[in-house]
């Protein structure tokens, strides 16, 4: 598909509004609510993987299914659940959750969204959740951006504005004791992570859309009939993110240089060596990001995650 065919797919999921006005109103940290009808969802929301339990549990995927006890007193997640158990539990009334779905389907809107959006190729994942009809997921807010689309049944969202923290990295529920990673992130580390005492309530129809930024506030209420939607979820990259990624993934950081023990980080060094030191490997990664080496980077990145995607097409392969 070129770049103007993916175009018009993703204005198909944020429809009425054209790519350049969901741009400009609510990409990427404004709420976005629609229930127009949709035609150029058809093909996703109509998919044979989607359309019971058991087809459901045995789609492709490279996270795994996960088994949210919404039934149970107090909240828990099992993790990687075999296909047989998942039925069970959803028979019992839980919700299934399936991460990074693979269909043919799938992989086009992945790549629509990355497209569309400006991303590193294979940043879209395209994850979803079914559940009979009664109690959702409570509480919580997601370090990603998402698109949640609805493929059946009606859902009772509440959704609310995050003041704890702006651009998480990492997902939240109420707490009384954040973790460490987290109240590194809050602007009050000291105050207790409580539930939304306001919100907005969006009942989610077939091919109803809503798009939510990084750490909004979100629950399912209930599930007013047998439900499933999906959620397309992308993450804008940061220097955080890419700082991560190179000191794990650049070769040069692999060197012997690199590698080798230092004394300028023994207590006797630490305020004499050890700042001259920690200013020259400052200066290397400097020269690291010169010469086409965030290219490269960003070509390492998506052919990790997709085989190569757009960067193939824009720019000779580079190298370290």
């Amino acid at each position: 598909m070129s770049t103007t065919e993916y175009a018009r797919l993703f204005e198909g999921l944020i429809a009425p509004l054209s790519e350049q006005e969901f741009k400009a109103t609510a990409w990427p940290a404004g709420l976005h609510i629609s229930h127009e009808p949709k035609p150029g969802l058809a093909a996703l929301l109509a998919q044979p993987e989607l359309c019971d339990i058991e087809s459901f549990c045995a789609i492709g995927n490279d996270g795994g299914i996960h088994i949210n006890y919404t039934r149970e007193e107090r909240f828990r997640i099992e993790l990687n659940a075999d296909p047989a158990h998942a039925i069970e539990q959803f028979h019992a009334g839980n919700t299934i959750q399936i991460l990074d779905l693979k269909t043919d389907e799938i992989r086009r809107w992945n790549r629509a969204l990355d497209v569309a959006l400006g991303l590193i190729p294979g940043t879209t994942l395209v994850n979803a959740f079914t559940s009979l009809r009664g109690k959702g997921i409570p509480w919580h807010w997601d370090s990603q951006e998402v698109f949640v689309v609805q493929v059946r049944g009606r859902k009772l969202w509440h959704v609310a504005p995050n003041d704890y923290v702006e651009w998480p990295t990492i997902n939240g529920m109420p707490t009384q004791s954040p973790s460490r990673e987290m109240a590194f992130q809050l602007k009050d580390p000291t105050r207790p992570i409580l539930e939304p005492e306001q919100w907005r309530s969006v009942e989610m129809l077939p091919g109803s859309v809503m798009y939510m930024p990084r750490g909004y506030w979100h629950k399912v209420e209930q599930n007013l009939e047998e439900s499933l939607h999906l959620v397309l979820q992308v993450r804008l990259p940061s220097w955080r993110d890419l700082f991560r990624f190179m000191l794990d993934n650049a070769p040069p950081l692999y060197d012997l240089d690199w590698r080798r023990p230092t004394s300028a980080l023994s207590p006797d060094n630490l305020a004499t060596m050890a700042p001259r030191e920690f200013k020259e490997r400052l200066e290397s990664l400097e020269r690291l990001a010169g010469g086409g080496a965030l290219m490269a980077m960003a070509q390492q990145f998506s052919s990790i995650i997709d085989g190569g995607g757009l960067y193939k097409d824009i720019a000779p392969q580079m190298k370290y």
